[in-house]
């Protein structure tokens, strides 16, 4: 997606999952002073200790875990200065830090079902550079959340805490689109004969001079559908052309878990479908260019 319609558009779509300017940070580091904005809704209730207090794990003390290894929806914001063309990014990766903290959950959890990488909310924009080294990683176990704090220049995090500052994003809308299955030429029995999901719609490129009056707009609703069915955890999908290939994209979730990528990849005779898992979803404008921690490339016949 064009920075010149992130910029545009970033400040009203998922408003509420991304971070904006307030007076205090939502959430620091056992360094530093904490004043969370609001505590979740659900969970066992827990004191807000001390930020010193809170105890730090070692690399050694982390569980031997992969994302890539359970069936687990997740989530992270979108990093918040990819709004300005000048701004220092964040130094903490969506996919490594919710590695990283599911790591930490999981010395204290046996399983956890949904992951919300949340990055701190700047008390100025441009965020500073500290600022962009903080995240919390809040992880689930039925309905009760637990957090963890990472510092990525300290290479610190703490001991997974019960509670969290922020609660799992919520959608945009509630509307669910009607289940379809349409055909993509060419494809793949499995692609084929997938089983029918609610269908967000067709998303064509846009900023091309081809563009026709709407285009822009139901680009953007048809990727915000997909990613209130991720946040709802209920099947959606959603197929797309590409400005580079014009070749079609399938992206599919099941209500729990991966989102998953079908698309054609190489040049002649090499060219196939391919199908690849998301360990994770930025919420952000565009579906396709936020997925994260691609893994599990197969080639399909």
């Amino acid at each position: 997606m064009r920075k010149t319609l992130v910029v545009a558009l970033v400040a009203s779509l998922f408003g509420a999952c991304s971070p904006t300017p307030a007076a205090t940070p939502e959430t620091a580091l056992p360094t530093q002073a904490r004043s969370p904005a609001a505590e979740a809704s659900s969970g066992p209730p827990s004191a807000e200790p001390s930020p010193s207090a809170i105890p730090l794990l070692s690399d050694d003390e982390l569980a031997d875990v992969s994302l890539e290894d359970v069936d687990i929806t997740a989530v992270c914001d979108q990093d918040p200065s990819d709004a300005y063309m000048d701004g220092e990014k964040s130094t903490v990766d969506c996919f490594d830090g919710l590695q990283l903290g599911y790591r930490a959950l999981r010395t204290t959890l046996a399983a956890v079902d949904r992951l919300y990488l949340h990055r701190q909310t700047c008390a100025a924009i441009p965020c500073t550079s500290e600022e962009l080294a903080e995240v919390t990683v809040i992880g689930w176990s039925g309905t009760f959340p637990y957090s963890v704090f990472i510092n990525w220049t300290a290479h610190s995090i703490t001991v997974p805490q019960a509670g969290a500052t922020t609660s799992w994003p919520a959608a945009t809308s509630s509307a669910r689109p009607a289940v379809e299955r349409i055909t993509i030429d060419g494809a793949p029995k499995e692609i084929q004969s997938r089983e029918p999901f609610p269908y967000c719609g067709l998303a064509t490129p846009v900023g091309l001079t081809t563009d026709k009056p709407g285009d822009f707009e139901r680009h953007v609703q048809i990727n915000r559908c997909f990613m209130d069915g991720v946040l709802d955890r209920r099947p959606v999908e959603m197929v797309l052309i590409t400005d580079v290939t014009e070749e079609p994209v399938v992206l599919r979730f099941g209500g729990h878990g991966f989102v998953t990528r079908y698309m054609l990849e190489g040049e002649g005779a090499t060219r196939a479908w391919y199908r690849h898992h998301a360990a994770a979803l930025i919420l952000g404008i565009s579906v396709l260019s936020n997925l994260d921690g691609l893994f599990d490339r197969t080639e399909l016949e």
